[in-house]
């Protein structure tokens, strides 16, 4: 019995660090969210949200794995698609959302993935944000060229954010994640510097449909926004959880041996 008492309390002390360091942030069921480190994403399925419909700036796509940003520059880097739904975005046509207090920047993305059990996740494996105060770049090398780092998803130890075309409707046309980031991450940014949103999806679970695609909410937002929910590890369990749990097996049969 004290080897299962070991391997619970082990698991219950260790739980707030694994969950930041090996974890993933599950948005694969209707609703869930999670406040990670101030900024908000949402498992959510707003419709309609396709292109046309909400103001998207960025549409990556590729089999297997993708990646790509924003900007209005030729030729397309990476896997962007060229047109009018890819291009360059400034500080100032962001609008601003209050939510508990909190001033934040909207942003949602739609993916476009199949509907069937094997093929409808998708992995968002690299997320960052960069300013500067130049625009319509095409670097494909070096991401810091893109400006200042202003945010980084793996900044804090989770590896990627899991996503489900299921759970929402599939395919082009409802948009799947939201994502609250404070306007303070910014801070010293100018309001006319370009922000770039570098995304990077597949490396957890492939891509093999449409294209994915980020939107913004810009000019000036009304009306009220889904209330931020209290800080949550449930969502962040993910490896990390399972690591602990498998190391504490592993240590009980050697034991038993």
């Amino acid at each position: 019995m004290k080897y299962i008492y070991t391997i619970i309390i082990g698991v219950l002390v260790y739980a707030g660090f694994a969950t930041r360091t090996f974890g993933y942030l599950d948005l694969t069921t209707a609703g869930a969210s999670v406040d990670y480190y101030g900024t908000v994403f949402t498992q959510e399925q707003t419709q309609p949200a396709g292109t046309g419909v909400f103001d998207s700036f960025l549409r990556i796509q590729a089999n297997g794995t993708e990646s790509g940003y924003n900007t209005s520059g030729t030729p397309a880097p990476l896997d962007d698609k060229r047109g009018a739904w890819t291009h360059n975005l400034q500080l100032n046509q962001l609008a601003q959302v209050t939510v508990n207090g909190v001033k934040y920047y909207d942003f949602n993305l739609d993916i476009n993935e199949p509907s069937s059990d094997t093929q409808s996740l998708l992995s968002l494996d690299v997320l960052k944000f960069y300013t500067s105060a130049t625009g319509s770049k095409t670097t494909e090398e070096e991401l810091n060229s893109l400006g200042t780092l202003r945010y980084d998803l793996s900044a804090h130890g989770t590896t990627y954010v899991l996503l489900d075309a299921k759970t929402g409707k599939p395919g082009s046309g409802s948009s799947d994640m939201q994502m609250l980031i404070p306007v303070s991450t910014f801070a010293g940014a100018k309001a006319t510097d370009y922000v770039y949103l570098y995304s990077q999806f597949g490396s957890h679970a492939s891509s093999g449909g449409g294209f994915e695609e980020w939107s913004a909410a810009t000019g000036s937002v009304s009306g009220s926004v889904a209330a931020v929910p209290e800080p949550s590890t449930t969502a962040l369990f993910g490896g990390g959880l399972l690591l602990v749990l498998g190391f504490a097996w592993k240590r009980r049969t050697q034991a038993a041996a």
